[in-house]
């Protein structure tokens, strides 16, 4: 009887100036009970002790790549994918970790669906010293099988989070070079053309198996926060300059008007008046429907105040 050879996943790691969490993140991928993974580290040109903490582990499976020089989010993601040689991925953050089931979990899934592109979960939130604050938990059914519109959805909703999912391989290929202007929103993006191409349905697991690290240091956070917002702009342009259907155009077009909504209101709170009434004049634009929009482009203009402290 002839032995049949698990699949081999990949778990690729882009990092960047990560060396405190980044240990930990590679030794819960080191930890899976699935029994073909490798780790592919990809560096991101780190200027702190990352090659140190790689030099650690002593493990076959484990590959680390470092850039000459900085590529940027995108193409250090895209340079783990290229090095990827599973037929399966899943991109873990520097700063996060995965329970030792998360592979053997998703792998279940597509052991017995040939056409699901992802297969994805919910997930622990805690702070840097791995203290729990809460969960993240989409209202789906344990294994429940997302078409192309459930997938867009869940994309929109911020339900299906790019570190909690493995994907078919393939889709990420095919799906990859229509974000090349993402940025720190590209995650989104990654999923809204998966979910507009139609590649194949995603499928929902229940076991919340990813531990998301909340801290200061991330880009969404902070000072990064505008860059995020930015990005997020570009993204959503970038998805809406490809010819996709009118009630996916509509879905994306109010989910760009509620992004610049909440984009001027943090400009206001910051005082930025004039920058936050442009972002409600085109969040407005974008989407005339959209009474977020109006409602604080009004209040930009009548009571100026009172959208500075709402944020």
């Amino acid at each position: 009887m002839d032995v049949v050879e698990p699949t081999l996943v990949s778990i690729v790691i882009p990092t960047y100036n990560r060396a405190p969490w980044l240990a930990r993140t590679i030794q819960s991928a080191l930890d899976q009970t699935y029994a073909s993974v490798e780790i592919v580290i990809v560096d991101d040109a780190s200027s702190d002790e990352t090659a140190v903490v790689v030099s650690r582990f002593a493990d076959t499976r484990l590959r680390y790549h470092r850039h000459a020089k900085q590529v940027g989010m995108v193409y250090n993601h895209e340079s783990g994918l290229q090095l990827a040689r599973g037929e399966f991925v899943v991109f873990l953050a520097d700063d996060d970790q995965m329970l030792a089931t998360f592979v053997e979990h998703r792998m279940g899934y597509f052991e017995r669906s040939n056409s699901a592109i992802v297969v994805f979960s919910g997930y622990q939130v805690c702070d840097d010293e791995l203290r729990p604050i809460g969960r993240m938990e989409p209202r789906f059914r344990p294994g429940e099988t997302l078409a192309s519109r459930s997938l867009l959805d869940a994309a929109l909703r911020r339900d299906w989070l790019i570190n909690s999912s493995l994907y078919r391989r393939s889709a990420l290929v095919a799906a990859w070079p229509r974000i090349a202007r993402g940025g720190f929103a590209f995650d989104t993006g990654l999923h809204l053309h998966l979910a507009l191409l139609e590649l194949g349905p995603g499928i929902y697991g229940p076991w919340c198996d990813l531990v998301y690290t909340h801290h200061r240091g991330q880009i969404s956070r902070g000072d990064g926060r505008l860059a995020h917002f930015d990005a997020g702009i570009r993204m959503y342009d970038d998805v809406l300059a490809f010819d996709i259907p009118g009630w996916a155009r509509s879905l994306v077009r109010r989910d760009l008007a509620a992004w610049r909504t909440n984009y001027g209101r943090i400009l206001a709170a910051e005082g930025r008046l004039s920058a936050a009434r442009r972002q409600f004049f085109l969040a407005v634009r974008t989407d005339p429907g959209f009474r977020g929009g109006w409602t604080q482009l009004a209040m930009s203009v009548i009571a100026p105040a009172r959208v500075a402290s709402t944020n």
